[in-house]
């Protein structure tokens, strides 16, 4: 089931310009924008910053053909008049419309994007509900493990039971891979970026950190 032509990652902030500074600053590239808000590109996503901040953040699904999309998800239960939220409070909502392309392939200083980073403590209930949305799950190590990766034509989304994931997590969270991670924690650090965590390797070096921006949107940035 596709749930829409294409899809981006929405977000609130209290403060556009103070937000898009910081995001500019990592290397995301501004492709669209109004007094309320405004599309941003790591690339590989494209994320929203939305004003004002009572927005809760999630997925923004597009759609050109917006009569069709509305019968054939109707028949699953879905009305994309309304927004969704699954039982984190991660809201899934529908726009008239295309997406802005990104350039397909990483631009920004964080790496490239993975996944939508989801923690739980209802964690059947949130797979069930991702499911029914139309979402597979392609990474699951065993029936024993809480977490796993789930994906649909357009983004990965990772569920991770609470206490699960050793670090500080603000729901939904946004999580970037890159080989050299170390390097570019370093080279953030020289410019004055401050993480809300560094988390060292067995060795005690820093391999891997996360980033919040003013609005307090998690940015994950992780070695493979």
């Amino acid at each position: 089931m596709r749930l829409g032509s294409a899809a981006c990652v929405h977000f609130p902030v209290k403060n556009l310009k103070k937000s898009l500074t910081f995001f500019e600053k990592l290397g995301y590239k501004k492709i669209a924008g109004s007094e309320n808000g405004a599309l941003i590109t790591d690339g590989l996503m494209v994320y929203k910053l939305e004003s004002p901040s009572s927005v809760k953040a999630g997925l923004t699904y597009f759609s050109d053909n917006w009569k069709s999309l509305s019968v054939n998800l109707k028949q699953t239960g879905i009305d994309i008049e309304q927004k969704l939220a699954d039982p984190n409070g991660v809201v899934i909502k529908w726009e008239k419309g295309s997406r802005p392309a990104s350039e397909g392939h990483a631009v920004t200083k964080c790496g490239s994007f993975y996944e939508l980073s989801i923690e739980t403590e209802k964690f059947e209930e949130t797979v069930a509900f991702w499911w029914k949305l139309g979402f597979e799950i392609y990474m699951h190590n065993s029936p024993e493990t809480r977490w796993l990766g789930m994906q649909d034509d357009w983004i990965k989304i990772g569920i991770y039971e609470k206490g699960q994931c050793p670090h500080v997590f603000r729901t939904p969270a946004i999580t970037y891979f890159e080989t050299d991670m170390p390097e570019r924690l370093k080279q953030l650090r020289s410019e004055r970026f401050e993480f809300v965590q560094e988390i060292q390797d067995k060795d005690g070096v820093i391999t891997e950190g996360i980033l919040q921006s003013p609005d307090e949107q998690m940015l994950f940035l992780f070695k493979v």
